[in-house]
């Protein structure tokens, strides 16, 4: 596989043709990068008072970048071998890059690596034509609380005196209308259970969310009632949202209204939680309900 390369240069004297190289543009078959030195745009201002060069060069280059964004969705999707049908940077679209050179921001001819680029290839070759160290913005990828939650719940011993992941049968639980489950639920006296909510997510589904675990909660008083036996209020595992978010806004809500059914739990406490479980003559709800 091959990457195609093109270097970024800006004319700093029309008369005596001096260059200063700024970025550089790399192609591969399923990425395409490009990085350029702000600080390096910060200072064509300094060779070119009159023209005030900078807004103009970070403005054609952001419009570049979008373009190289818009790209790499593309290629996300395909996956496939660079193909100039596929991809608008070709490397006839990097050859007309070359003649459109506009007096200011400039692309060199294209120039062919026989190497498929990864992030630290371009990084390498970024410093060595630029003269600076590139570091790629990583996008940090969210971990869910339900993830989070998963060290917890695959503790050794844990599924011998708790049900995971347990399904609620409207057969057997009135006011459940529909089948609908919960992380953890367990049997120590009273029924204990565990339930996780993302106040991350959209205020809709946060709420259907605490409706759903309320209605949980009122199926399980009720059928504790027919076996003699308490309910601990449901242990609600969370994460605090963002602070002035709307998502915040429920959470102080939920916490207020939900005071007689739930126990909000931090992850740290889930933990000991399910800790006190192992340790504890605790065993399965699913022994409670009858086949």
């Amino acid at each position: 596989m091959k990457t195609l390369l093109s270097i970024l240069s800006i004319k700093t004297n029309s008369f005596s043709n001096e260059k200063i190289v700024i970025g550089l543009l790399a192609v591969s078959a399923n990425h395409v990068y490009i990085g350029y030195s702000n600080s390096k745009i910060k200072l064509l201002d300094k060779f070119n008072e009159e023209q005030k060069l900078a807004s103009f060069v970070e403005s054609l280059l952001s419009q570049i970048k979008s373009t190289v964004i818009g790209a790499n969705k593309e290629l996300q999707n395909i996956q496939e071998s660079l193909n100039t049908n596929k991809t608008i940077f070709s490397e006839t679209y990097l050859s007309y890059l070359n003649d459109y050179n506009n007096g200011v921001l400039n692309f060199s001819k294209p120039l062919e690596v026989n190497h498929e680029f990864s992030e630290s290839d371009f990084e390498k070759y970024y410093q060595n034509f630029v003269g600076e160290s590139l570091k790629l913005k990583k996008k940090s990828i969210p971990i869910s609380i339900h993830k989070k939650l998963k060290p917890f719940l695959t503790k050794k011993g844990l599924e011998e005196k708790a049900d995971l992941h347990y399904t609620f049968n409207p057969s057997n639980f009135k006011w459940i209308l529909k089948d609908c489950s919960i992380p953890l639920i367990t049997k120590n006296g009273k029924i204990n259970s565990l339930q996780e909510i993302d106040f991350k997510n959209k205020p809709s589904t946060i709420a259907n969310n605490l409706y759903e675990t309320k209605i949980i909660h009122e199926a399980l008083s009720g059928f504790a009632k027919t076996l003699d036996c308490g309910v601990e209020k449901i242990k609600v595992a969370f994460e605090e949202p963002a602070l002035n978010s709307e998502q915040h806004k429920m959470f102080d809500l939920a916490i207020k209204e939900y005071k007689e059914q739930f126990e909000f739990l931090t992850l740290d406490k889930v933990d000991s939680f399910t800790d006190t479980i192992l340790n504890s003559n605790y065993s399965k709800f699913s022994k409670l309900v009858a086949p």
